[in-house]
């Protein structure tokens, strides 16, 4: 019966021995990937900060044309509005010099 007990633990002991050296050779596997596992993830930062270093740059140049756009859009809005007085102007010179030419005409005939 002790034999017996004897054969059960030894087997149970070959077994965890079995398991733990397959484990090891799992982490020796895992630590050997390691290097490569680091160097994939300073490749990933270096990456992100360029990516972020690329969108900084795009937020500054949306900035700058927005910035820009609001600007030539005052002066277009400035230019209509220069143009359309002058349009006006030149209307009512227009309509002065007709009235004029009408007033003429009229004493011209009478």
């Amino acid at each position: 019966e002790v034999e017996f007990a004897h054969g059960m633990l030894q087997q149970k002991l070959n077994k965890e021995q079995q398991l733990c050296r397959t484990r090891e050779d799992e982490l020796a596997g895992m630590q050997k990937m390691l290097p490569e596992v680091e160097q994939e993830r300073n490749s990933l930062q270096l990456k992100f900060a360029e990516a972020q270093a690329t969108a900084n740059r795009l937020a500054e140049a949306e900035t700058r044309l927005s910035e820009e756009f609001a600007r030539e859009r005052e002066t277009l809005e400035r230019k209509v509005l220069d143009e359309q007085k002058r349009s006006q102007l030149e209307v009512q010179a227009w309509s002065r010099e007709r009235e004029k030419l009408q007033q003429r005409i009229t004493e011209a005939e009478a």
